[in-house]
């Protein structure tokens, strides 16, 4: 989308350009009534062109693409978390704020703009009402076709619509002439061609070429309407006098009338005749003018570097651990938002045969293991069949010296897969130390996890699993046994915990420690935020500490830290769909959140935010999610 100012730009280009082609090809060279309607044509597509995008070659958007599915990982415990929708504004605020005067300067011209079109339509809509209301307090003749409306009021005659207005003096052959003039106003729907062109200098009161274009029709009008009298068979000498005769009065600028371009061009318009010869032509030459405006203002060319919808889309992963996604660098967290991005430009129809390539520089692809699951509960590690337990040494054995925070492992599910034989596979991982998993299900959805460690030496920092649930009155702490591969326990209030539990049917019940109830899956995202954000003080959701966060470019901001945790929890016989499908309505809760803090601090969205900006909202919105392990839950 382009900016307002381009836009604006391209809108007096194409109207200086539609009017220099009307001054040298059209005017006196082709019939008033053609000259009318370009000059109101031109007006308005100066402000269409512009505004239109017509893709001449496929394009791709190079800004961020839609929020993603889901988050990378887990961030650390310790790191403070935001709660942000739905809070009185006050809740934010800043030590040292670092003002952005360019968004500052922005929203005062917009609002200058905006206030100079509200006063320019007010004072056309007073003016139009003003002539309404003289109308009511005349007069009134009806002559078919039109009405005339005497008033003493009118100094001048004029028309509006199908009303001619009249003053005092008009009798005789003087009012027949006049009349006549005017008559021919009304017949060629003159004054609706003026509010047209009037609407559009209110709306661009800016631009000088749509004031010209108003002068300019004033002009031909008129001159039409003198060769309308002429033609009737009145004398040239004779409608001269009467024009000489007029004393200016009241006439509001929007109408039609006599008193209109008294000048020495007017009279010498009523002794030419308007050649039309060659007028198609000379239309037909404003073809390629406006194709010309079209491809420089409305078509939309191809980004150089991107890939075009409809082919195979490429991912490349570095030997330095770089990836790109069609020759753009990008982060690993945002990868899946990109290509959700390039295919929804597709055709429904192509979606779903949508390709992607991946390439990768030698041993760049051996830092990520891939681990396939069949609906039979059969297991492929790295394309060769594995039993589950097999899978630790084997995991081990591929992880070698490499650091957990080096390696990552890729669990893929086919439909009808249950997440017993899924928890046996993060268990192998657990054990084998690596604690990077992206999840995938039969439709090719995904979602990014960090498991918890099974001993604390890994000095990997993640939130744990929710073990212990203590009263409100308690203190929360972290227990560790002594044994080297005790898990680490957490120990939470049981305001701060918010379960979310799916049976082997795929039914979700969730809510509080307090309590729990059936809810749709599609109300879980709203549920999972109010928790969180805790708006109203609520002594049965999660509790809020205020903490401070540094902003970029100096500052601090003050923000209440939720200390809720989400803790997702399991049956053996859960589908690993309906798993999949709730981690990712739990991790849009978060993303929201995320949002609507970019927007409020930094004043736009998430995927507009430099590294800088999103580490800010990424620490202040941790995604804090617990994954018990599976157990026998009612409604089985």
């Amino acid at each position: 989308m382009k900016s307002p100012a381009l836009y604006l730009l391209e809108v007096l280009f194409c109207s200086g350009m539609l009017l220099a082609f009307y001054r040298l090809l059209l005017v006196r060279k082709v019939s008033f009534a053609a000259c009318r309607r370009y000059l109101v044509a031109a007006m308005l597509l100066s402000a269409a062109i512009p505004a239109l995008d017509i893709p001449l070659y496929p394009a791709r958007t190079e800004a961020d693409p839609l929020p993603l599915v889901a988050s990378q990982a887990v961030p650390p415990a310790e790191e403070p978390f935001v709660a942000e929708a739905g809070q009185p504004a006050a809740v934010v605020r800043t030590t040292a704020p670092a003002t952005d005067w360019g968004r500052v300067a922005r929203i005062a011209v917009a609002a200058l703009y905006l206030l100079t079109v509200a006063v320019s339509l007010a004072i056309l809509a007073v003016r139009i009402l003003g002539i309404r209301r003289l109308r009511r307090r005349s007069r009134i003749t009806d002559c078919g076709a039109y009405a005339v409306a005497e008033n003493p009021r009118v100094g001048t005659p004029f028309s509006f619509l199908r009303t001619v207005f009249l003053g005092e003096g008009y009798e005789g052959r003087r009012r027949e002439i006049v009349v006549c003039h005017e008559a021919s106003h009304v017949r060629h729907r003159h004054s609706a061609e003026r509010i047209a062109l009037e609407l559009v200098c209110s709306v661009f009161w800016f631009n000088p070429f749509v004031w010209i274009a108003g002068r300019w029709l004033s002009e031909v009008q008129e001159w039409e309407a003198d060769r309308d009298v002429l033609d009737a068979g009145y004398g040239l000498t004779e409608y001269r006098t009467i024009i000489f005769r007029q004393l200016f009065g009241y006439n509001p600028d929007i109408a039609c009338g006599l008193n209109h371009s008294l000048t020495k061009k007017r009279f010498a318009m009523m002794t030419q005749f308007t050649r039309r010869r060659f007028a198609f032509v000379r239309f037909g030459a404003a073809i390629p003018v406006v194709a010309g405006m079209m491809m420089l203002c409305s078509f939309t060319t191809k980004t150089s570097g991107s890939a075009e919808p409809g082919t195979a889309s490429r991912i490349h992963i570095s030997a330095d651990g770089t990836v790109t996604f069609n020759g753009r660098p990008v982060s690993i967290d945002r990868l899946a938002g990109y290509v959700a991005a390039e295919r929804a430009k597709l055709p429904e129809a192509d979606r779903a045969g949508m390709q992607v390539h991946l390439t990768s520089d030698g041993a760049a692809m051996q830092d990520r293991a891939s681990i396939r699951i069949a609906s039979d509960g059969s297991i492929l590690l790295n394309g060769d069949p594995v039993a589950v337990a097999q899978l630790e040494p084997k995991l081990t054995a591929w992880r070698g010296d490499r650091s957990p925070a080096d390696v990552s492992v890729l669990i893929s599910a086919d439909n009808g897969v249950k997440m017993g034989v899924v928890t046996d596979v993060k268990e192998a991982l657990r054990a084998a130390d690596i604690l990077r998993v992206t999840y995938r299900d039969s439709e090719g959805r995904e979602i990014m996890r960090m498991l918890p460690p099974l001993s604390s030496s890994s000095g990997v920092k993640v939130v744990v699993d929710v073990v212990a649930v203590v009263p409100d009155n308690a203190v929360a702490e972290t227990v560790r046994e002594d044994k080297p591969s005790a898990r680490p326990e957490i120990r939470i209030k049981e305001r701060n915990v918010f379960l979310v539990l799916v049976n082997g049917k795929g039914k979700v019940m969730a809510g509080t420690a307090a309590g729990q109830e059936v809810v749709d899956p599609r109300d879980l995202t709203a549920r999972v935020e109010a928790f969180v954000l805790n708006a109203s003080d609520d002594p049965g959701l999660s509790e809020k500490v205020v903490k401070q966060f540094d902003l970029p470019g100096g500052g601090r901001m003050e923000y209440p830290e939720s200390q809720g945790i989400v803790s997702l929890q399991t049956t053996r016989d859960t589908p690993f769909d309906s798993y999949l499908d709730i981690q990712n309505r739990i991790a849009q809760a978060f993303d929201n959140i995320r949002a609507g803090l970019a927007q409020r601090q930094f004043g736009k969205p998430y995927g507009e935010l430099s590294d800088a900006e999103r580490q800010v909202v990424t620490r202040a919105v941790p995604l804090k999610v617990s994954e018990a392990e599976p157990r026998m839950l009612p409604g089985r």
